[in-house]
């Protein structure tokens, strides 16, 4: 994407400085587009083949465009998303082994909702598999604390405790 942008952008100077200074260029790009693209016979010969595929390249970038902002969020779309879905995200990051983004996903939902047990609980579990055993205690203090169980906050309750030691967590 930042390429077709980079490409975009550096069209728009090139065509800016041409307007300005060598407009020869730009007549004889307009002459060819009249000649060749833009030519009456082809106009209305070919409107319909290429009407199409103009509007299946706009299908194609308005997805791509859709499931960009969809699947890599940025600052915007966390304003967007749901925590819900913030929460899916963060459980299928843990049960592939993405803990650091699962992490990520959990702190999201817990500046929203900072009593949220199932973000708690999943954040220690996702802390202590990772290795931090010292910010899986917190976060598991905190998580106990509030000891509101739902079905999944008691899910992830049963990780931690799995792995829990006397010591530890």
């Amino acid at each position: 994407m930042n390429t077709i942008l980079t490409f975009s952008g550096l069209l728009f100077v090139f065509l800016g400085l041409a307007y300005m200074y060598r407009p020869s260029w730009i007549l004889t790009i307009n002459k060819f587009a009249r000649e060749r693209i833009f030519c009456d016979a082809r106009v209305i010969l070919e409107r319909r083949q290429k009407g199409l595929l103009f509007l299946l390249c706009s299908v194609l970038l308005f997805y791509w465009s859709y499931s960009r902002a969809l699947y890599s969020p940025t600052r915007i779309m966390d304003y967007f998303v749901s925590t819900d879905r913030m929460f899916y995200q963060a459980r299928n990051n843990f049960r592939v082994g993405e803990y650091g983004k699962a992490d990520r996903a959990c702190l999201k939902i817990l500046s929203r909702e900072p009593e949220n047990s199932e973000a708690l609980y999943l954040l220690a579990a996702s802390r202590y598999l990772s290795g931090d055993k010292s910010g899986a205690e917190e976060v598991w203090s905190k998580a106990e604390l509030v000891r509101a169980m739902t079905p999944m906050a008691q899910q992830f309750r049963d990780v931690c405790l799995r792995f829990k030691r006397p010591t530890t967590l």
